[in-house]
């Protein structure tokens, strides 16, 4: 068994964010979210060599309707999918945009997170990166949010929950971006069996978000642990949180299955952070 499982899909780049111009002395940009830190890392895979020693999977398949019903609305569904047949495409959400198209590329993000879990639980490897955009951590049931359409992870833990019953009841999700997990966090902040840790910088995006406070209510109270970090928190104060709250935090819960929601932007150099 190859140990660590690959997901990559060419058209998952095609996603073409456009800028939001909010005044007519705004001059026109390059979306944030963009296809190149994407490219450079697969690339960087394929120039070191790490890539031969991965399982790259060759036939991810979009994510059903029925799928992305665990977590997000019909109606909202059903507008991305009518936006998406524009040649203009559309505005998903706050800070949300996708050209023609779209809504194809966004369930096909969708399928590649569900095909890495059901790798793992079939056997097929033992861990899975998954290399897709849109990204998911902030989109929530009605509406998109922080350039991202569909909630990727939160869908791949209810996936897991719901098909495999007898051997995953307790699910852990990591999130280490930048911005706080707000649609995750949502979409199972009543549930006691998603443990949500997210590691993002205070009051950065969404700014209503992410305070320790917040832990979660009824049957899930005590499953969203929040960690807001002051700008600036160098790799002393990530590895002071993992070592002192997520970790402790993880063996408490003792999940069945951990995810992780792996974004790159509390770098000092990124200019979102």
């Amino acid at each position: 068994m190859r140990r660590v499982g690959y997901v990559f899909e060419e058209k998952c780049m095609w996603h073409n964010p456009f800028s939001i111009q909010f005044t007519p002395l705004v001059q026109p940009y390059q979306n944030w979210e963009h296809s190149e830190t994407k490219r450079r890392l697969h690339n960087l895979l394929l120039a070191s060599g790490i890539y031969k020693h991965l399982h790259h999977f060759q036939d991810v398949q979009p994510a059903t309707v029925e799928q992305i019903l665990y977590i997000h609305s019909k109606k909202y569904i059903e507008e991305v999918k009518v936006k998406s047949t524009r040649v203009e495409g559309g505005f998903a959400g706050p800070e949300t945009t996708f050209s023609q198209f779209g809504y194809d590329i966004a369930i096909l993000a969708v399928g590649g997170m569900l095909r890495a879990v059901d790798a793992i639980m079939q056997e097929e490897v033992q861990c899975a990166y998954a290399l897709v955009r849109p990204p998911g951590h902030h989109a929530v049931k009605n509406h998109a949010m922080g350039f991202c359409i569909f909630n990727n992870v939160a869908i791949a833990a209810k996936h897991l929950l719901i098909t495999y019953p007898e051997k995953i009841k307790k699910i852990a999700i990591v999130d280490y971006d930048v911005h706080h997990g707000n649609g995750t966090q949502d979409s199972f902040y009543d549930d006691e069996h998603v443990l949500l840790i997210s590691l993002h910088q205070d009051r950065n995006y969404p700014l209503d978000s992410g305070f320790i406070e917040e832990v979660g209510i009824d049957k899930g109270k005590g499953t969203t642990v929040n960690v807001p970090l002051p700008p600036g928190s160098g790799r002393g104060c990530y590895k002071y949180a993992f070592d002192e709250v997520v970790v402790p935090s993880l063996q408490r819960f003792d999940p069945d299955f951990i995810l992780v929601s792996s974004g790159f932007d509390a770098s000092y150099a990124d200019p979102l952070s």
